[in-house]
């Protein structure tokens, strides 16, 4: 078993070899680096989560127009001086009690408020899902530059090249004048700086090759020690196309309705406008419905057993109840019982749970009114604030 799972690994590593290989080989055009950074950029991905957000607040503030339905429960136990719920009386017993209750409640008019503030979530979302797209664009754009600027890199790199051979060249065939006796030494030395220059320039222009990658890596969101070879296309097969036959008028009107940043800024300017509505409609009085239903449950940790005695006389101390008969008396008897307390388990203290808890169930409804009279500024201060979004 152990031999096969060796040849499994080994055979799996020999397979996986070949396909990485195969993918680290594959030349990056400037369409695929501009899909990658469409999926992997980080500014993307975050304006992506922002519309996200965005959507969830747009829920939340749809279903708060539903009734809100809450359960409350607690149970305990208390010792001493203690309040019975079912009965509504404090008691020195020791107990154990348990209160249930279910609330709903309705928001019936706040002057619209609740509404504004749905209309500005829907254009802030509208506004957060136009920022993705124009997050796309700039990525795109960015993407695209830098990618031709690593080109425009290239190029200058193999005309420096081209430079420096032939500088070398020419070097060489001075020298060889030189050391005729033809040319002096001074020519020789000449182009022997130049050469050195070229060397330079080749150098920097490598070096600036190297950096423009890594600048297209970060945008990209790509390591920076990964493989990344770019696909240089023929000069020829690139389509440019001849944007000065348009007038400058057409292009802004096209921008100004093609563009994400237009449809962000004005969906950003009616969201503001909403919740400024929003935020005035809260200074004023909200109407709401409510009702509830709730029980009592309360049982007594200690209880006692009623003992019948029977018929015994009642001879209460000091006032013995008789009647005379004669020299005789005849004592009263009365029924006579005697308590023996005792502790409750805790299977006792669940009798007549359920008895009880009908007994106690109560219901309400009613039309609650909110008027705001002072805050501490907040209302106005919110007002304020959606004036300067404006």
């Amino acid at each position: 078993m152990r031999k096969l799972l060796c040849c499994l690994v080994v055979f799996a590593t020999l397979m996986a070899n070949p396909i990485a290989n195969a993918q680290t080989n594959v030349k990056w055009d400037l369409r695929r680096c501009v899909e990658y950074a469409l999926t992997n950029n980080v500014s993307v991905r975050q304006a992506d989560i922002q519309a996200r957000l965005s959507a969830i607040t747009l829920k939340q503030s749809r279903l708060q127009q539903i009734p809100s339905l809450n359960f409350s429960g607690n149970h305990g136990f208390s010792f001493g001086r203690s309040l019975d719920y079912t009965t509504n009386t404090y008691t020195d017993n020791n107990s154990m009690y348990q209160r249930l209750g279910l609330n709903t409640e309705v928001n019936l008019f706040n002057w619209n408020s609740q509404k504004n503030t749905i209309k500005s979530n829907d254009y802030n979302y509208q506004a957060d899902a136009a920022a993705v797209d124009k997050a796309k664009n700039d990525i795109a754009l960015n993407v695209a530059r830098q990618y031709l600027l690593v080109l425009l890199d290239m190029e200058q790199a193999e005309v420096t090249g081209i430079q420096l051979k032939q500088s070398q060249a020419q070097y060489q065939n001075t020298r060889k004048q030189v050391d005729a006796g033809a040319l002096p030494e001074l020519n020789a030395a000449e182009l022997e700086a130049q050469v050195a220059r070229d060397s330079a320039n080749l150098i920097t222009a490598q070096t600036q090759i190297e950096v423009d990658k890594l600048t297209l890596k970060a945008l990209i969101n790509l390591p920076a020690d990964a493989v990344f070879e770019l696909d240089v296309p023929p000069v020829e097969q690139i389509p440019v196309d001849n944007i000065l036959e348009i007038s400058p008028a057409t292009i802004y009107d096209l921008a100004i309705r093609s563009q994400p940043q237009i449809r962000v800024n004005n969906l950003r300017l009616q969201a503001a406008q909403k919740n400024y509505e929003a935020a005035r409609g809260r200074q004023y009085p909200t109407i709401s419905l409510f009702g509830q239903l709730n029980s009592n449950y309360n049982t007594f940790l200690k209880g006692a057993e009623i003992k019948d005695l029977g018929y015994l006389p009642n001879n209460i101390p000091n006032a013995e109840v008789f009647t005379l008969s004669g020299t005789g008396r005849n004592y009263v008897y009365t029924k006579q019982y005697q308590e023996y307390p005792f502790q409750k388990s805790f299977s006792q203290l669940w009798n007549g749970y359920g008895t009880l808890l009908k007994n106690n169930f109560g219901q309400g409804i009613g039309i609650g009114l909110s008027i705001p009279i002072f805050n501490g500024w907040s209302a106005r201060a919110n007002i304020e604030r959606a004036k300067w979004d404006i």
